[in-house]
């Protein structure tokens, strides 16, 4: 029997100049002081009404409120939804302080937190907070032991020790304990051989995301948004994982979602619109994929509801890939296809 869909609404990209057009949250209401706090809320208590499955926030110090306590704002807001994140700056946080806070969710949530972490990619943002944004691949080992010292914390019942190259536990008891058990899933995306390699031998969740991404979210290597690609990675999370790879969950963020009577007009108007995403950021070839190729991506969901049926249905049988991030933009479109996917299963 196939594993269930996950689909999860995706508060992000909370960046200036976002080309996905996601961030438009900020709401004036001088009357109300409760305004722009409803605004907010409405997000996840919607996205429930709707039966998708969970709510993750993005973690910028742009114009989105701090990413725990909106998952936590999320939660109370809520009765059924998981939280989580997509994903946290690992050099935002210390993992001890971020086990506690997780654990803290969870306790309070009555066991819907997860923990979705990354070793962070915009230097401007790290610039700008005055955080210290080392090569990639001192800021990778530095996840790969806070990732560790996570897991520990929440899922073991007794005192944690550590000694890391950049982190060193000394006897901490991982409290308050969490209600799910072993410990709230972990969630680790990336592109990069590292950053997938650490999710498969310490996550419960890998999301299969593109490498090399500008501010906005948007990668600089059209390539990677190939179904290639991600097979490729895919292929590589097993060879890390080993037999850990049955039990992992593998996901992606749908980053267009087109609706078309005609799935192969559809492709072309995507492609037209990637190609002049990828001119304003100079690149004077263009968006260089195929149309058919576009209509292979994990990463585009193109046609009518059968279409995009199928496409689900396809990705998951093939590729393995049922964890999928959602954009608001297109949450209330989405949801014949959810309701007909949780029929088919």
């Amino acid at each position: 029997m196939a594993k269930p869909f996950v689909f999860t609404l995706l508060r992000d990209l909370t960046v200036p100049g976002d080309v996905w057009e996601t961030t438009r949250h900020e709401v004036e209401d001088d009357s109300d002081p409760m305004a722009r706090a409803n605004h907010w809320l409405a997000a996840p208590r919607e996205a429930e009404s709707l039966g998708l499955d969970a709510f993750s926030v993005g973690d910028h110090m742009y114009d989105s409120p701090e990413s725990l306590i909106d998952c936590m704002a999320a939660a109370a807001a809520t009765t059924k939804l998981r939280v989580t994140q997509t994903v946290l700056m690992n050099d935002f946080r210390n993992p001890a302080l971020l086990a506690k806070m997780i654990a803290s969710i969870d306790l309070f949530s009555g066991g819907r937190a997860q923990v979705g972490i990354g070793a962070g990619y915009n230097e401007d943002e790290y610039r700008q907070a005055g955080v210290q944004f080392d090569p990639a691949p001192v800021r990778v080992a530095r996840l790969r032991e806070a990732v560790q010292i996570v897991k520990l914390l929440l899922e073991s019942e007794e005192p944690v020790n550590f000694d890391g190259e950049y982190y060193k536990i000394d006897g901490l008891m991982g409290l308050p304990r969490p209600v799910q058990k072993p410990g709230p899933p972990i969630v680790v995306g990336g592109g990069g051989k590292q950053i997938l390699k650490i999710g498969a031998e310490f996550a419960n969740v890998v999301d299969i995301a593109p490498r090399t991404a500008y501010p906005s979210g948007l990668t600089k290597i059209p390539w990677q948004l190939t179904r290639e690609a991600v097979v490729e990675k895919i292929e590589w999370v097993k060879k890390c994982a080993g037999e850990r790879f049955a039990d992992l969950m593998l996901g992606c963020v749908i980053f267009k979602f087109y609706p078309a009577a005609d799935r192969e007009q559809g492709a072309r108007d995507v492609h037209a619109e990637m190609d002049a995403a990828y001119r304003m950021y100079g690149h004077e070839d263009g968006f260089t994929l195929s149309i058919e190729q576009v209509l292979e991506s994990p990463y585009c969901v193109i046609g009518n509801e059968d279409d995009m049926v199928a496409h689900f249905l396809k990705v998951r049988e093939e590729l393995g890939l049922r964890n999928f991030l959602v954009f608001p933009a297109f949450m209330h479109q989405m949801k014949p296809i959810i309701d007909r996917l949780r029929k088919e299963q």
